[in-house]
């Protein structure tokens, strides 16, 4: 009986968290589906791991939500500013629209839904202006920008209905990207840091062999200089021996004489 007891137990408690696991999931549907701040907010999220995954670095390769002014003191803040070798950088919006999508994919012979999801992505593409990012303060921002839209079926759905959308978002030199659009870019991203970085470490090896090879040379003349001063230490040396021992009238000559002439000594030089 008491196993039983805790059999039932168990699947009841087993029932409440899947019905609690399904309420969850709903609620975080609406709230992404009908809550504008937070389908901003996720579609962040999603662009912000996406740079994380491929080593960018937050406030270096790339700066997020950052507030910058233009010429006419005016605020602006872009989602993402990922920041290129040689001080170019790139703008990236997050546009989410998830609302008529979501109720397209419910219910796919509501077509007016599907309108409405391609409507929204075109009034995306009219509201953004380079414009407004190219006179940004401490933005070297290249001709065009990017719209991530962070749902790939989202944006293929309303390519695939609306082949022109491309072509007119490229017009106004905005680029839509999906996750695995933006993916092939980032890694072209990182593949030039990378270069960028080989190449620094290349000047720089060059400049440290530089100064290598000039020490080398410096060692070398202060070993010609000592050369010269032994070769010279030499000489008056070999001088002061022939006063000394072997020279004509030399000391060591005089004193034999003078022990000769019996001058008494108690030691002999060596010859």
């Amino acid at each position: 009986m008491r196993k039983e007891r805790s059999l039932k137990e168990q699947i009841k408690s087993l029932h409440e968290a899947n019905i609690e696991t399904r309420q969850s999931a709903q609620n975080l549907t609406n709230a992404l589906t009908y809550d504008n701040k937070q389908q901003g907010d996720w579609g962040e999220e999603i662009l912000n791991s996406l740079l994380l995954s491929y080593g960018f670095r937050e406030g270096v390769e790339f700066d997020l939500q950052k507030q910058y002014k233009n010429e006419m003191g005016e605020r602006f803040k872009p989602d993402v500013i990922l920041h290129l070798p040689e001080g170019k950088d790139v703008v990236i919006d997050s546009k989410v629209s998830l609302k008529d999508y979501a109720d397209y994919i419910a219910d796919q012979a509501n077509e007016a839904a599907l309108k409405k999801h391609i409507a929204s992505i075109e009034n995306q593409i009219k509201n953004i202006s380079i414009k407004e990012y190219e006179n940004l303060e401490g933005v070297k921002s290249l001709d065009f920008i990017f719209v991530f839209i962070p749902i790939e079926g989202a944006l293929l759905l309303a390519l695939q209905y609306r082949p022109n959308l491309f072509d007119d978002a490229l017009k106004k030199n905005i680029m839509l990207v999906s996750p695995s659009m933006l993916s092939m870019s980032l890694k072209t991203v990182n593949f030039m840091w990378q270069t960028d970085k080989q190449n620094k470490n290349a000047d720089e090896i060059a400049r440290q062999a530089g100064k290598m090879y000039d020490k080398l040379a410096g060692f070398f003349n202060d070993l010609d200089k000592i050369e010269n001063q032994l070769d010279k230490t030499k000489e008056g040396f070999s001088d002061v021996r022939k006063k000394l021992q072997t020279g004509p009238g030399n000391l060591i000559g005089r004193a034999e004489k003078l022990k000769a002439l019996g001058v008494k000594s108690n030691k002999e030089i060596n010859e």
